[in-house]
């Protein structure tokens, strides 16, 4: 299956799964939430997806995941959002915090149906000092509640979200590689 790259025109509201409002914004060369301040408030790594990458895919270069917890600024209801970020042979501490110098913004589809992949997202592909790198955002996501304490918890009844975000990236893992590595050949 291929991932498929469309530029971002003008812009693109990721919605509240509840309201249907616009949580988040991407335009061609900035996101934005529209309300100004933050729109996720925790995350957590994307439980037993390391685990289940074969070691070829794991040495295919730096690559973070993350399920990460938001609310919505004008219904209060929760969402999660997944995000799988990708980049060349770096340190994955050096990638995760490297300021871009340029970034594009594309909405993504694959260019054949699958059950456990949102039929589009978003990608910001920045340039860094240490290369480039793809920032894919899949969702917002309803969930009920996924919160522990005071952080992200992968365990008790919430843990569908968990399983869901890992079958996904598992399914399009191969693909959203290809892409990068298809990506990084061409110069923006």
């Amino acid at each position: 299956m291929e991932v498929c790259f469309e530029p971002v025109v003008q812009s693109h509201a990721l919605t509240c799964p509840t309201c249907r409002e616009g949580v988040f914004r991407a335009h061609a060369a900035r996101c934005e939430p529209p309300t100004g301040g933050p729109w996720l408030k925790d995350g957590g790594i994307t439980a037993g997806l390391h685990q289940a990458l074969n070691e070829e895919q794991r040495a295919a270069g730096a690559a973070f995941y993350e399920l990460l917890l938001g609310d919505c600024p004008f219904c209060r209801g929760s969402f999660y959002v997944v995000e799988a970020m990708l980049g060349g042979p770096v340190d994955i501490e050096a990638l995760v915090g490297a300021t871009p110098t340029k970034e594009r913004n594309y909405l993504c589809t694959i260019d054949q149906g699958e059950r456990n992949v949102p039929p589009l997202w978003l990608v910001q592909e920045d340039d860094t000092p240490v290369g480039r790198r793809h920032t894919h955002l899949f969702g917002p996501f309803e969930i009920g509640s996924i919160s522990g304490h005071d952080r992200v918890s992968a365990c008790g009844t919430t843990a569908e979200a968990w399983i869901r975000a890992r079958i996904m990236l598992l399914t399009l893992w191969d693909s959203l590689r290809a892409a990068y590595d298809r990506r990084i050949a061409v110069e923006i």
